[in-house]
């Protein structure tokens, strides 16, 4: 009689883990629809939150990583397999497409998988291309510190701008 109460304390415990874990990645998702979201300025911040999002989630393999739907000849085990993967497909791009603003969710909602969606995500937001960079450099030039910010919040802006700059590949000199 104890090893039966112990099991369905157990299974009580498992059951409320599972749904404070649901739970919490629906409060996270929540607070990410409140906070700062993909736009056209963003990218390489909005990425990096991203996969820290999706790892935490355990969900970053979804970015990189895509499964073939099985044929009706194959064991019930893939279906099964293809089944739970694309439910955690759908949850991860879900995620991605609640990151974004609105006016771009229309256009990337109907890519099929998360690594569809995350790939042209950085192909039109995250290249190095020479008038992304021109831009950059031009933000750079023209830059000047803000007479409301302090020291601390002109340097970090500085500093930002020349991280951004080292990511597109392009080094600054004293020149």
């Amino acid at each position: 009689m104890a090893a039966r109460a112990g099991c369905i304390i157990n299974v009580f415990f498992l059951a409320q883990s599972n749904e404070v874990n649901r739970m919490a990645t629906k409060n996270v998702i929540a607070d990410l629809v409140k906070g700062e979201k993909l736009n056209r300025d963003n990218y390489d911040v909005w990425h990096k939150k991203m996969k820290f999002m999706l790892n935490e989630q355990e969900l970053e393999e979804h970015l990189t990583k895509e499964m073939v739907a099985p044929t009706e000849a194959q064991p019930l085990r893939d279906h099964t397999a293809y089944q739970k993967w694309n439910q955690k497909d759908r949850s991860a791009r879900y995620t991605l497409l609640s990151s974004l603003q609105n006016d771009l969710i229309g256009q990337y909602d109907e890519l099929p998988t998360c690594k569809a969606l995350w790939e042209q995500l950085k192909f039109t937001f995250g290249g190095t291309s020479t008038m992304r960079l021109r831009s950059l450099m031009i933000k750079f030039e023209e830059y000047t510190k803000d007479p409301k910010h302090t020291m601390s919040e002109h340097l970090r802006v500085m500093s930002n701008m020349i991280g951004k700059l080292r990511d597109v590949g392009h080094t600054l000199t004293d020149e």
